[in-house]
């Protein structure tokens, strides 16, 4: 079967979580995962600490999750080494600070779902992210390439808010976030 034909059954997600010397605010982040009202397929963590406290927590707490060593070359590394270990049909990248809604993967799914069968397997599917009681939408960039410019009412998307965003993994087989860029520009790569 290939794998148009396998995400036109059945959706599979896997969330990655990326992380650096946060084992408290991950341990909070899995949790989250857990209290979904859909179970997600996998967990990744890949860690680019510089100790083994999330190592060990990983081990004693979630010894069910893949846990992977990152390449400690920053986020947009770390991401690529977490997604090539993704066996779910779609991925999300979720900061080791954020949290998980409770409804989120059956809302996701049923997005996807809705599509077309042959459109499945390369739809993104985009939300925002309640932050600290606020939501946080998707900002195009400055001239600098700060992500600050409010979009305008119709005009189309050139970043995503990461932590709300599902791509299909078969995306990843293609391309990957690119290692040059620093923190936060990876929403706007892609």
């Amino acid at each position: 079967m290939i794998a148009d034909q396998a995400v036109q059954r059945h959706i599979e997600l896997t969330i990655c979580i990326c992380t650096r010397n946060r084992p408290v605010d991950l341990a909070t982040a899995i949790r989250s995962i857990r209290k979904s009202s859909v179970r997600v397929s996998q967990i990744v963590v890949s860690d680019d600490s510089t100790d083994d406290r999330t190592k060990l927590l990983v081990e004693r707490q979630f010894p069910d999750i893949d846990f992977i060593e990152g390449p400690r070359r920053g986020l947009c590394a770390n991401r690529n080494a977490a997604v090539r270990v993704a066996r779910g049909t779609h991925v999300l990248f979720m900061d080791d600070d954020a949290t998980l809604g409770e409804h989120f993967v059956a809302t996701v799914t049923a997005s996807i779902t809705q599509q077309e069968p042959a459109l499945r397997g390369r739809t993104i599917i985009s939300g925002l992210e309640r932050q600290r009681g606020k939501l946080i939408f998707p900002s195009d960039q400055t001239f600098f390439g700060y992500q600050k410019r409010a979009y305008r009412n119709n005009e189309c998307l050139n970043t995503v808010v990461i932590n709300s965003t599902v791509f299909p993994v078969r995306l990843f087989h293609q391309l990957g976030f690119d290692t040059n860029l620093v923190y936060g520009s990876d929403e706007v790569d892609l």
